[in-house]
């Protein structure tokens, strides 16, 4: 009986280090994570705000913050959490934003400071196909997000591929796709990360009065030709 005993009580003291009891995580020391914070390409200005969230699959997520930036860098952002979520993922977060890079809850770093450099791109890669109401697309495509208009992009065999840097001041402002001056019927709204998002663009045909307006110009350029061909000859 005195066996069965001691080996109930083995039990039960496993089961208790695999759910994180209340004991065993309170003898778990945190990780003080510190590091610069880079936003587009230049740092963070005052007050930015960087949080950290520990998950592990199993396991409710655990969130940490905020912390505010000074001169470019955040300090003591402390992520803590029991057994269960030893070798869990650290994701860091700038203005509510996911940064890069993230990084492992390591137990050799708990109850030590470690730098992580935070990264966070206001940019967006969209993807997808390209289509006008009659027919594949050929030429270039580009968008625009309030004064942001981007580089411009050739489609390839009815694909895009277009990243976005329109800067903190237009996240959540539409972005719109261009052909030649039309406008596509799709739109998005403009959310930064690492991630490509598909969209998939059609744009209307041009109208009569555009075909009209290129006839014509075409037309003049070749009235414009023979008139000098004819000057030519004449002189």
């Amino acid at each position: 009986m005195r066996y069965k005993v001691v080996s109930l009580l083995v039990i039960l003291l496993i089961v208790a280090l695999m759910d994180g009891g209340v004991a065993v995580s309170s003898s778990i020391q945190g990780v003080n994570y510190w590091g610069t914070v880079t936003v587009g390409g230049e740092a963070a200005v005052d007050g930015t705000q960087v949080t950290a969230t520990l998950s592990r699959p199993g396991s409710d997520d655990l969130h940490f913050g905020p912390t505010s930036v000074s001169d470019g860098s955040y300090n003591n952002l402390v992520v803590a959490g029991g057994p269960a979520y030893l070798f869990g993922t650290v994701t860091f977060y700038v203005n509510g934003m996911r940064a890069s890079p993230t990084v492992i809850f390591n137990p050799e770093d708990t109850g030590s400071e470690v730098r992580v450099d935070l990264v966070f791109e206001v940019s967006r890669t969209y993807v997808g196909t390209v289509r006008m109401d009659k027919g594949l697309l050929i030429g270039e495509i580009y968008a625009k997000v309030g004064d942001y208009e981007s580089d411009r992009v050739t489609v390839q065999n009815g694909n895009y591929e277009l990243t976005i840097t329109p800067g903190w001041e237009n996240i959540g402002r539409t972005v719109e796709f261009y052909h030649d001056g039309i406008k596509a019927r799709e739109t998005v709204t403009f959310v930064p990360g690492s991630e490509s998002e598909t969209l998939n663009l059609t744009f209307p045909a041009p109208g009569i009065a555009i075909w009209v307006w290129i006839l014509v110009a075409l037309v003049v350029e070749e009235e414009g030709s023979g008139w000098g061909a004819t000057t030519g000859g004449s002189t």
